[in-house]
């Protein structure tokens, strides 16, 4: 691949990626009063529910490709910021002094960060495996690609698969 084909598929990752974070960041405000990782934790999961939403949507009708899903995904963005313009949220009682909950917040906070890393670590040792001698488990072989290829090339989540 040439540096083009990199900033090409970068360009095409922000466009997917970009609507969700935005979308998931103005329920997340809007919402909820978490702060620190669990609002991270919040996001995150909203983001990627949404992108499976929107994908399998797609999927059963058979219009599982880019454009359809960037343009699904800016659309569902569009909604959650009406979504989130329209209601009105009522406010919580408030309970507890923020002093008692620093320490625990910060606990938390470096909880999560470890978390996080121990995660990086074991999938980027997966990931050099892989890109190292290629995907070569029974399952990925066998299953896994060959679904997750039928899917792009048909663009539908409908078809039946067969394994054997």
């Amino acid at each position: 691949m040439t540096t083009a084909d990199y900033v090409i598929a970068l360009a095409r990752a922000a466009l997917l990626v970009c609507p969700l974070l935005a979308a998931a960041h103005l329920v997340r405000a809007h919402f909820s009063r978490l702060r620190g990782a669990p609002a991270i934790l919040l996001e995150a999961t909203l983001a990627l529910a949404g992108l499976l939403v929107v994908a399998e949507l797609l999927g059963l009708v058979g219009a599982l490709r880019f454009g359809w899903l960037a343009a699904a995904l800016w659309a569902s963005a569009g909604a959650a910021l009406l979504a989130v313009r329209s209601w009105t949220p009522t406010a919580p009682a408030q309970t507890g002094s923020a002093a008692a909950a620093a320490p625990t917040q910060r606990t938390g906070m470096v909880a999560a960060i470890v978390v996080v890393w121990l995660v990086i670590g074991q999938w980027a040792l997966a990931t050099a495996d892989a890109l190292g001698g290629g995907m070569l488990s029974f399952d990925v072989l066998w299953y896994h690609m060959p679904f997750a290829a039928a899917f792009a090339q048909t663009g539908s989540v409908t078809h039946i698969q067969f394994t054997q």
